[in-house]
């Protein structure tokens, strides 16, 4: 049989597919964070004139699909992803990491 990779053991909910609401894979809020962290510095980066547009876009996504169990904050994130990649908007991550600490805060250890 073979094992199933698991997730980092961070503060995690169980995905949900919309549809069937079958569980797809565990959703983890501290790798938002990572995610939403590396996109934000990415961000900066790229106004500053390095091509890291396409790896922000990445770390964007990233954060996007490990938020699945939180539909606010994934719609958010999704919402701001496609904002940068299409049009160069800088999201609000100040609103993002206020997201995350309060869903943070109702989640149990």
């Amino acid at each position: 049989m073979t094992e199933k990779k698991k997730c980092c053991k961070g503060r995690r909910g169980v995905i949900r597919n919309r549809k069937k609401s079958k569980p797809v894979r565990p959703s983890c809020l501290e790798c938002v964070e990572k995610h939403l962290g590396a996109a934000w510095v990415l961000i900066a980066e790229h106004r500053d004139g390095y091509p890291h547009k396409t790896l922000a876009v990445g770390h964007l996504h990233e954060a996007e699909d490990e938020s699945q169990e939180w539909p606010e904050l994934h719609d958010s994130i999704r919402e701001v992803r496609k904002e940068y990649q299409q049009k160069g908007e800088i999201p609000e991550m100040e609103r993002l990491s206020l997201m995350i600490e309060e869903i943070g805060k109702n989640i149990e250890d």
